[in-house]
């Protein structure tokens, strides 16, 4: 299914106003934008974010459970992200891509899609299916770095228990009745 051209008639001139076509492809929105810095429109008493109503007038339905991913901020590694990412204010259905919500979270560059995208742990282990634990939060550790922290821990331990004096029954007693830990004598 095409896109479109800018100026389609499936869309109120009231939209078109608002968009200004770029060298890059995107089709710029002009007019109002929220506080995440994606574009909207008031249509007939009601808010429409204007990139989905883009895709829905020019491509078809958004399918259910899916959201709207904007290709040309995926692809440009020079954005600056955030609310001032001037892909967010794209309109052009041929830069936008229906997909589901991690997909679209996976394909930017969040700590999320930093962390999962990466192939070994900090020491430089892989993270592969052998190397690989799974926390119960559903995050992942290195097994190799987590064994060397828990032999670290047991030295550390066994060092420390070593350097306390054993307990003298004299301690023992002393600590037990109350007669003698108050000071009194017997």
């Amino acid at each position: 299914m095409t896109a479109g051209e800018f100026g389609d008639a499936r869309l109120p001139e009231r939209f078109w106003a608002k968009v200004r076509p770029l060298e890059s492809g995107c089709w710029e929105w002009t007019a109002a934008r929220n506080s995440g810095g994606y574009a909207f429109i008031k249509i007939n008493g009601s808010m429409h974010l204007a990139h989905r109503l883009a895709h829905e007038a020019l491509i078809g339905p958004i399918p259910e459970g899916l959201t709207i991913d904007h290709r040309c901020h995926t692809d440009d590694e020079s954005c600056s992200r955030g609310g001032q990412c001037p892909h967010r204010r794209c309109v052009n259905p041929a830069h936008l891509e229906p997909v589901t919500q991690r997909e679209n979270s996976l394909r930017g560059r969040s700590f999320l899609a930093v962390n999962v995208s990466k192939t070994e742990c900090l020491r430089g282990h892989p993270y592969d299916t052998a190397n690989t634990y799974r926390t119960p939060k559903g995050g992942r550790d290195c097994r190799t770095c987590r064994s060397e922290a828990t032999r670290r821990s047991r030295r550390r331990k066994a060092a420390a228990k070593a350097a306390v004096p054993p307990e003298t029954a004299a301690d023992a007693a002393r600590r037990t009745d109350p007669a003698r830990t108050a000071g009194g004598t017997r």
